[in-house]
């Protein structure tokens, strides 16, 4: 799942909601923010900045570059 981030989006109401989508047994949580060209991984509670979009079971990898062109 990817959440895309707006200009409006308050950080504890995304996280809030990220928190809710986890708890609800989605596995691959991310956060994109065009503006910022930025993507994230949301785990347990935290947001890490990573590369890419990667989902494991699936054997998929797609760099964040392209993401946000």
């Amino acid at each position: 799942m990817v959440e895309i981030v707006s200009p409006d989006d308050r950080f504890e109401e995304l996280m809030t909601k990220l928190a809710d989508y986890e708890q609800a047994g989605v596995e691959f949580i991310y956060v994109a923010d065009p503006p910022a060209r930025k993507l994230s991984r949301y785990r347990q509670g935290d947001l890490w900045a990573v590369g890419a979009l990667e989902l494991d079971a699936q054997a998929v990898r797609i760099p964040a570059a392209p993401l946000f062109l």
